[in-house]
């Protein structure tokens, strides 16, 4: 006969299945998500069309994931930043079987339907924000949160930017391949109506931000894709934004610059998560 283990009893005879730590360290918290913007010589050419040579070198996001899991998706985004003295700018490419919108005019609910979505916290102080969006015909909506969800939707931006799309828009019945987009935000928009920081920036200075793409196809529900994914139906989340780090033109960071070393996640003014209560997509 083999030999019998006893298993391991409390006081009162029960048997133990499992000794838990107590005071065991929590796991940290992930690293939040960075990009480096590098610096260019020439100003984008705003068109839709990323072929200036600053577009070549800038790193890529990488595909965006799903914003309530930070799983993978099966539609898929991508984006970069780059930046000059005169302006911030952005690029997305969204892979898009069905490109439409009903909306035309500015400051319309773009994230309703198809957007693409730009947040900045230029200070990084968790605090004060901007929020811009853009849709498959160019419009446009922009606004100035001078705390958590306080839209100020009468700040306009001086923003440009530019759609190319390969396909027909809002032709619901062919295949699509999918659109590009090309922001330039002045650096006076960057911090919308607050006082700081001082900009243009130094190569080496660091801001928080986040991206986000809707995308809704023919007959299905609408779904959302980030960056650095909040983990719950808001995108108004500011400590899970993520870094972006301005490099010079080689997108090189210098030695002893704030970006050089890990920013920890500031502490952000957002109101707690209602227990009970269910949130959408960007609730």
């Amino acid at each position: 006969m083999g030999s019998e283990v006893e298993s391991p009893q409390d006081d009162e005879n029960r048997v133990l299945a499992a000794t838990l730590p107590v005071g065991a360290p929590a796991a940290p918290p992930p690293k939040p998500k960075r990009i480096i913007a590098p610096k260019t010589a020439k100003p984008v050419k705003i068109d839709g069309v990323l072929d200036e040579e600053v577009w070549g070198k800038a790193p890529s996001t990488g595909p965006f994931v799903d914003t309530l899991n930070g799983g993978p998706v099966p539609w898929k985004t991508e984006a970069k930043f780059a930046w000059d003295e005169k302006n911030l700018y952005v690029a997305f490419m969204c892979m898009d079987e069905d490109v439409w919108s009903s909306l035309k005019k500015r400051d319309d609910k773009l994230w309703t339907q198809e957007a693409v979505e730009v947040f900045v916290d230029a200070n990084g102080d968790g605090k004060d924000y901007i929020e811009l969006q853009v849709n498959p015909h160019g419009a446009i909506f922009d606004s100035f949160l001078p705390a958590y969800r306080k839209n100020q939707n009468d700040w306009n931006s001086k923003l440009t930017t530019a759609v190319k799309v390969e396909g027909t828009v809002d032709k619901r019945d062919d295949k699509d391949k999918g659109w590009n987009v090309e922001i330039a935000i002045p650096w006076a928009d960057v911090r919308g109506r607050a006082k700081e920081p001082e900009l243009p920036p130094k190569a080496g200075a660091m801001m928080r931000a986040n991206l986000f793409r809707m995308d809704q196809p023919k007959g299905k529900p609408q779904r959302a894709a980030a960056w650095s994914p909040p983990m719950v139906g808001d995108f108004h989340v500011l400590d899970k934004f993520g870094e972006l780090a301005f490099g010079d033109e080689e997108g090189k960071i210098p030695a002893g610059s704030a970006a050089a070393a890990p920013v920890p996640p500031p502490k952000t003014g957002r109101m707690p998560l209602a227990p009970g209560r269910k949130y959408s997509l960007r609730s």
